[in-house]
């Protein structure tokens, strides 16, 4: 079933169009990667589907919307526990408690409950953000290169992390980021965004789970030159 449509999306930056007549249908719980150059329109793309910029087309998303930003954004004045708490406020507290510790789980970080960002690694600041989008329950997950200033090491974990999130929670992901590898091993489908325009849809044909030695093999990598030559 549909869960998002988008026809003829168009947005302009001054008097130049930074997207220009998007089209794209994606289902719900499937998991959507963008990529593309810098400049190329993805974090565009992804503001503009949260509400923050103004648009010509058309949009049909759901209201219930889960985002994660490129930078550490987390409140390094709150915990762990605190920061996962922030948007449940509409639950009863015996409710708000359980969600907090399903999502301090799924961070696998219930051993800092009580720590502050100060004293988290990247990619264990990324887990919190992400834990906390999650927490509301929202339909569709938007996450603007969440990845982009960890690690190689790091960020590996991470998508092996966030994948095994996704099949818990079932949620629609659309994903944004100038990593080919990493676009290869997270998505269903893989669209490549060129100057404000999808040039290319790729379908990933890896069974699920997905694992680390699929990087290294023959099909990942021919796949990973194919994308590359749109780009």
């Amino acid at each position: 079933m549909s869960q998002i449509i988008i026809k003829n999306l168009s947005v302009k930056r001054g008097e130049s169009f930074v997207l220009k007549n998007l089209n794209l249908t994606i289902e719900k719980g499937e998991f959507v990667v963008v990529v593309g150059k810098s400049g190329s329109g993805k974090t565009t793309l992804l503001h503009t589907l949260a509400g923050f910029l103004p648009f010509s087309g058309d949009i049909i998303i759901p209201h219930n919307l889960g985002v994660v930003f490129q930078e550490y954004s987390i409140f390094p004045w709150l915990t762990v526990e605190k920061n996962i708490s922030l948007g449940l406020d509409k639950y009863h507290p015996k409710e708000r408690k359980e969600i907090i510790e399903e999502h301090l789980a799924l961070t696998e970080l219930g051993h800092k409950r009580h720590s502050y960002s100060a004293e988290l690694s990247g990619g264990q600041i990324q887990r919190v953000a992400i834990a906390r989008s999650l927490a509301p329950d929202p339909e569709v997950l938007l996450m603007d290169e969440p990845y982009s200033a960890l690690d190689v090491h790091t960020r590996d974990k991470m998508q092996e992390w966030l994948l095994d999130v996704w099949q818990k929670k079932q949620k629609t992901v659309i994903f944004v980021t100038h990593n080919i590898s990493e676009s290869i091993f997270l998505a269903d489908r893989v669209l490549v965004l060129d100057e404000g325009n999808f040039v290319r849809e790729f379908v990933v044909p890896f069974t699920r789970p997905r694992v680390d030695e699929m990087r290294f093999t023959m099909e990942f990598n021919l796949l990973n030159q194919n994308i590359k030559s749109f780009l």
